[in-house]
């Protein structure tokens, strides 16, 4: 498992980014939900997922009231869909920042896209 953590300062944000590599990685995470307050479908989901093997995609846990995102990022099978894996859970990232913190400006998200994307990778 590879594991990211950052703010985003301007926001007040705290963003996650799990890469999951191997299927005994669905134990090494059960910290991070009990940390972070899981829901016990989106829990058993994750690690079904996990365990099932399952690649080329990932999903998005967001917290509004306490303002985190946990993003995992589950093996892909080429570079290129890693990426756009990354990207597809950045830009939802992106978008629930901007709704929740009601930014109608499109520099404003650019400058989070680049943030984002200079933390993520």
């Amino acid at each position: 498992m590879i594991k990211k953590e950052f703010k985003v300062p301007i926001y007040g944000f705290h963003i996650v980014i799990i890469e999951i590599e191997p299927k005994d990685d669905a134990e090494k995470i059960k910290p991070i939900f009990k940390r972070f307050h899981f829901v016990q479908e989106d829990e058993a989901e994750i690690i079904e997922n996990i365990q099932m093997k399952r690649f080329n995609g990932g999903h998005l846990y967001t917290s509004a009231s306490t303002k985190t995102f946990i993003a995992f990022i589950y093996p892909s099978s080429s570079i290129s869909k890693r990426r756009n894996t990354i990207d597809h859970e950045k830009r939802h990232i992106e978008d629930r920042i901007l709704k929740i913190c009601q930014v109608n400006d499109i520099e404003a998200a650019g400058y989070l896209a680049g943030f984002l994307s200079e933390k993520m990778y």
